[in-house]
């Protein structure tokens, strides 16, 4: 078993932190399509659609909690395949986007690709330079070395009253401790180092950013997904069975209108459920 450590906030850090060096090693092997070009499979039609919807969302809760642009747009951290930075572009405003591997916004989206650097989060927030409406953090917190740094050097790059989404994996919650306590699935099958080095909950990720004088403006969840272990479909070890869960999933959601799927989604934080947990935050 992974040896983990509790942190001030409350959030679990993997023991020993490996170093900068390592996770570059591990990361260029693992994830760049300059190693593996295969990773980069054509989705199909129904979950294109799928990834629209939840851009679509998350560019709408956006512009409600900072309605209009007033510096330079926003600032997408680890934009992976740029979905985001692509719907905002649509929408008319300014998109910047840095990833390790600018890849996977060459190959998904092609119209923003050019706004694309490669690099980490610390070669954009600690070098001078413009300010952003909005930064988006969606499946990077969990990674790095020091998540408290990281949230404390958004404050460089934030324009005043601007707007911070950071989405991260809800672990250890009330489903995964059920599945561990029935012994449904591989033990802890969710703590993954070197890939996640922190593992979050609503309320340790609510007091890292208020520690760093941020406010809490919103939160959601999402689809529940470890839900299917509790009913004896073992994705953990048979990658096949995950693939069938994760098509059902969307179907689930293609059949809900947005506006109550959304209602739905909004209360799974406070109930400690829900595979992913969102958050929108602005300095107070």
């Amino acid at each position: 078993m992974t040896n983990l450590v509790k942190t001030e906030f409350g959030y679990y850090r993997a023991d020993p932190v490996p170093s900068d060096a390592e996770l570059h090693d591990w990361y260029s092997k693992k994830y760049y399509s300059s190693v593996h070009p295969e990773m980069y499979r054509k989705e199909n039609a129904e979950e294109r659609e799928w990834l629209a919807r939840e851009c679509r969302w998350a560019a709408e809760d956006l512009l409600r909690l900072r309605p209009e642009a007033r510096t330079s747009g926003l600032l997408d951290i680890g934009c992976g395949p740029a979905y985001l930075m692509a719907e905002m572009h649509r929408r008319g405003f300014a998109v910047t986007g840095i990833d390790p591997d600018p890849g996977a916004a060459a190959h998904y989206n092609p119209d923003v690709a050019g706004a694309v650097s490669a690099g980490s989060w610390q070669d954009i927030v600690n070098e001078p330079g413009p300010s952003y409406d909005w930064i988006n953090l969606s499946g990077v917190l969990e990674h790095v070395r020091d998540p408290s740094q990281t949230v404390e050097s958004l404050k460089q790059r934030l324009a005043p009253g601007g707007v911070v989404r950071i989405s991260v994996p809800n672990d250890f919650n009330v489903f995964q401790k059920a599945i561990q306590a029935n012994g449904l699935a591989k033990d802890q099958y969710w703590v993954n180092p070197p890939e996640h080095l922190s593992y979050f909950s609503l309320e340790s990720l609510t007091r890292l950013v208020e520690f760093h004088g941020f406010e809490l403006l919103y939160s959601h969840g999402d689809f529940p997904i470890d839900m299917f272990l509790l009913m004896g479909r073992d994705y953990t070890r048979t990658p096949e069975v995950g693939e069938q869960c994760h098509f059902e999933r969307m179907r689930f959601e293609a059949a809900l209108e947005d506006e109550t799927l959304r209602k739905i989604y909004a209360e799974l934080p406070k109930l400690g459920i829900g595979r992913t947990l969102t958050i929108y935050i602005s300095v107070a």
